[in-house]
């Protein structure tokens, strides 16, 4: 049995932290008018966008060089994100949208078929579309420099992209999304390629940090198309995988485990403490007290489901 890698644990408490920071910034955004709180969603954002990147980094690097039939694989994955899917999209649903007729029968399956249940959920179709190209990317990950030219390649479609929205053929074709691929393929590469290098670690805390400031000063003085928090990402990557940790903490490899479950009920917890404690919250304060308050009730939610051997549904 292979030995638990508790760096990666590290990685996957920071995204799904992350993500709930994301989704608790709603007061910051209503009041840009105000130049304090305008410097605290950039300063706040610039570091929390790299939440889903490090999520999909994560994924290829554990994904792409496994060797398994891709039936097995099939599986494996969609039965461990989509039945938790389902039904946390479900209880949502309800919530939202409580039944007043028989056509709730086929609006909620047709919502869940269209990505409509809630736009938070986008995640989940994206991590299932890399998923289903994983067979395809697997053989050219097996060499190494077919691998680093595939990167190459999806990092030159990024670039490209970005620098040149307008290219025809590829404008408002959903050609954005290359950021995922570049992710997924990157995550692989380096911890493939790179994990375990000495200069790996002061390496990636220069690019985490440039990246940083670079979105931080375009943010606040010219804001560019290039999602440059993708590079942040890499480099937050490639430094907490240098990191040695000497013991493991029960609460870091708890919100790794329960991660999913935790970004698919994150979104209602959020939504119902802002409508019942919002105006009670300063606004700079808002990120951290609503995100504090969403990240307990969710681990406790989990610790809760985990205790009634709920696991393999709801997380």
């Amino acid at each position: 049995m292979n030995e638990r890698n508790y760096n990666y644990d590290i990685i996957r408490m920071t995204a799904i932290v992350f993500v709930i920071l994301i989704h608790s910034c709603g007061l910051l955004m209503e009041n840009l008018e105000i130049r304090s709180v305008q410097l605290m969603q950039i300063g706040l954002t610039s570091l929390v966008n790299t939440a889903v990147p490090l999520f999909v980094m994560l994924s290829g690097a554990l994904l792409l060089g496994k060797e398994e039939p891709l039936g097995v694989f099939v599986r494996k994955r969609l039965s461990r994100i989509l039945l938790p899917f389902v039904i946390w999209s479900f209880i949502l649903y309800l919530a939202q949208h409580p039944p007043r007729s028989a056509a709730f029968l086929w609006e909620y399956p047709l919502a869940l078929l269209t990505g409509g249940v809630h736009e938070v959920y986008w995640f989940v179709y994206m991590i299932i579309l890399l998923y289903l190209l994983t067979p395809v990317l697997r053989p050219a990950m097996r060499d190494r420099a077919t691998g680093l030219w595939t990167g190459g390649v999806i990092l030159g479609l990024f670039l490209l992209y970005f620098l040149f929205p307008d290219i025809p053929y590829v404008k408002n074709a959903g050609f954005e999304n290359i950021r995922f691929l570049l992710s997924y393929v990157g995550g692989f590469l380096l911890v493939r390629h790179l994990s375990g290098k000495r200069w790996l670690g002061w390496a990636g805390l220069v690019v985490a940090i440039v990246g940083y400031a670079v979105n931080f000063l375009t943010g606040l003085y010219y804001p560019v198309p290039i999602p440059v928090y993708v590079f942040t990402a890499f480099g937050l990557f490639a430094w907490i995988l240098s990191w040695k940790p000497r013991k493991p903490l029960a609460v870091v490899t708890f919100l790794s485990e329960t991660s999913y479950g935790i970004y698919l009920c994150h979104v209602a917890v959020i939504s119902l403490f802002v409508r019942l404690a919002g105006a009670y919250i300063p606004v700079l304060a808002s990120p951290f007290v609503t995100g504090s308050v969403t990240l307990l009730t969710c681990g406790l939610m989990m610790w809760l489901c985990k205790k009634c051997r709920l696991k393999k549904i709801l997380y």
